[in-house]
């Protein structure tokens, strides 16, 4: 090759180099920025399938949540034409578990508030005494205020949850339960199995829905209504004849009164866990 040739040759490289270069950086640069972009679009998606499993999950609890897993009721039997409490029944329902407890109070049984308790009930109630018996409750209160009173009373006293009331007709519910003994010895059984009250005899054979209408159909007051028990149909299907049971809450009787046994009543606790 000639001198000139080499020349020429060298001068293409040199024109060359700069090309190459300005293309090389290109490239380099194309590529850094589409690792950011695909970068950018891995963690979007990451970043959106974690949202999507937080608020599955936060779904999930917040169904979880919306039903508490205990259900709390006093319900009461009363005498319209006496106008008096006959007999109290505490039911438990412990969805978790699947037991379905019944606890009889004896209207007999004398309740003694506490002072703030007191006071609090006494601002609606004023003939409300800080000291009396359950079953006197419609004479120092009317209608709900006086089951509400008793609620209240009877969750201060036995150290449970007591979330609602409903009232019945004695005779009404003497259908579904049966109370014997004298007072101070009083107890309870129900005429009705859960196997019974899922029965084809309320219209819903296989599920307590038709017996649960039926019965709180015929309640006299309540403080929620028919649907709000039904959010536990399904804790309430599931549970068997073996899975309910009853008691009394335990008394110490004295010559013309009694009271809780305090006790009594922890042991008996003590014993459902």
């Amino acid at each position: 090759m000639t001198d000139k040739a080499r020349d020429r040759a060298g001068k293409r490289r040199k024109n060359l180099t700069p090309v190459w270069v300005a293309l090389c950086s290109l490239l380099v640069v194309i590529a850094v920025v589409a690792g950011f972009v695909y970068a950018g679009d891995l963690i979007k998606e990451v970043d959106t399938e974690s949202r999507a499993e937080k608020q599955k999950t936060e779904a999930s609890d917040e169904t979880e949540t919306d039903i508490p897993a205990y259900d709390s009721e006093l319900i009461y039997c009363v005498s319209p034409d006496a106008g008096v409490i006959d007999a109290l029944i505490l039911c438990r329902l412990d969805s978790r578990k699947g037991k379905l407890r019944f606890d009889l109070i004896d209207p007999g049984m004398s309740y003694n508030m506490s002072g703030s308790l007191y006071s609090e009930l006494s601002s609606f109630n004023i003939r409300l005494p800080q000291t009396g018996r359950f079953g006197g409750l419609l004479s120092y209160c009317s209608g709900d205020g006086a089951f509400d009173a008793g609620r209240k009373i009877a969750e201060e006293m036995l150290a449970v949850e007591v979330d609602h009331f409903s009232s019945f007709d004695s005779r009404t519910l003497d259908k579904y339960i049966s109370v014997t003994g004298k007072d101070g010895e009083k107890t309870l059984s129900l005429k009705i199995s859960p196997a019974e009250a899922k029965g084809s005899d309320y219209g819903t054979a296989g599920t307590m829905m038709g017996f649960v209408k039926d019965l709180f159909s015929e309640a006299i007051s309540s403080d929620r209504s028919i649907d709000d028990r039904l959010v536990y149909l399904e804790a309430l299907d599931a549970i068997g004849d073996g899975d309910v049971s009853t008691g009394t809450v335990p008394v110490t009787v004295h010559n013309e009164s009694m009271e809780l046994d305090a006790s009594g009543w922890r042991k008996s606790e003590s014993g459902k866990k």
